[in-house]
């Protein structure tokens, strides 16, 4: 017969996770002014896109890092071959980029 456990206590199976919110609205916060960051620079520095095209490829790399920290969870333990996977994409994307521009 099939019992179950309907005491106070967790069960054996439940996951012990922090359920805290704050790290998703900083981050999500952070988001928000990092697009509104990039959309000010393109609105009223048009002519300058020697920082401009700079400054929008830092802004959405700090904004990519911040999303795979603590949207994808890859500050926590046992996500190790992510971070090593999205790392040697990365690296391999950089790689082909700077070959293609200097292909000549």
């Amino acid at each position: 017969m099939n019992q179950h456990n309907h005491s106070s206590q967790p069960s054996k199976h439940s996951h012990a996770h922090n359920t805290s919110m704050k790290p998703h609205i900083v981050s999500f916060i952070l988001s928000i002014v990092l697009t509104a960051l990039a959309f000010a620079a393109v609105i009223y520095m048009p002519d300058k896109k020697g920082f401009v095209y700079p400054y929008i490829i830092l802004l959405g790399t700090v904004q990519a890092l911040v999303q795979l920290y603590v949207w994808m969870h890859l500050k926590d333990k046992g996500h190790l071959f992510p971070v090593v996977a999205i790392f040697t994409g990365a690296f391999i994307m950089v790689t082909c980029v700077v070959m293609a521009l200097y292909w000549v």
